[in-house]
């Protein structure tokens, strides 16, 4: 009796010692299934968030380029057209976003900084040189390569293709096109940015250097 009852004892310690080892088991897979998911949450956050960085900088890129203008008068001078870009950056007349109206024009530069960003900077009114107070905005970091071009015709073949310059000319670019490259190992990815200027004229503005302004507006 005592043997059976041994036995049976012992039966059950090894039953309980299965148990507890089955039920070890399954709380690790559950920790790992669980630091897993964690994981997995966490790339998918990461690229969202990256994405978005991405989509805001060129929405706000895309919003000014459109928005870019001519100045056209009504005596008699031809249009002047603030546009002027290279590989590197570009510098161009803005109207004022709307949360900013009424609010006159101003001049624009976009490029890259020393330290890897994309860098808006902007001056106020119609200035087109570094003389007024700039204002800068950081759109994106940990860019390693930046890369502007126009699309248009230019002097003296006037043919339609991409340019890499766009200086002193006669008309706005039909297009702009900006290709950006972040650092190694960022997930982050810049889609090739397209934009077409609406090339607005002002045909009511007379334009005084000696303010900045169109005559006889504040």
């Amino acid at each position: 009796m005592n043997a059976a009852m041994r036995a049976q004892a012992g039966f059950t310690l090894v039953e309980l010692l299965v148990s507890l080892a089955i039920m070890g088991m399954m709380a690790a897979m559950l920790m790992s299934g669980l630091v897993t998911g964690r994981r997995v949450w966490e790339r998918v956050e990461h690229r969202t968030q990256a994405g978005e960085d991405v989509m805001a900088a060129q929405d706000a890129v895309r919003s000014l380029v459109r928005r870019s203008i001519a100045l056209g008068s009504l005596d008699g001078s031809r249009t002047r057209v603030l546009f002027t870009g290279d590989e590197r950056q570009m510098q161009f007349l803005s109207a004022a976003p709307d949360a900013l109206a009424p609010m006159p024009p101003m001049s624009y530069r976009l490029g890259l900084s020393a330290g890897g960003a994309l860098t808006l900077d902007r001056l106020p009114d119609l200035a087109t040189d570094d003389s007024g107070a700039l204002t800068r905005l950081v759109l994106a970091r940990g860019i390693t390569g930046l890369e502007f071009s126009y699309f248009g015709p230019t002097p003296p073949d006037n043919s339609l293709r991409w340019r890499t310059r766009w200086v002193r000319q006669p008309t706005m670019p039909r297009l702009v096109r900006i290709r950006a490259t972040y650092r190694p190992g960022d997930r982050r990815v810049w889609p090739d940015l397209i934009m077409q200027p609406s090339a607005t004229i002002d045909t009511l503005c007379v334009y005084a250097p000696a303010t900045g302004r169109c005559r006889g507006r504040t």
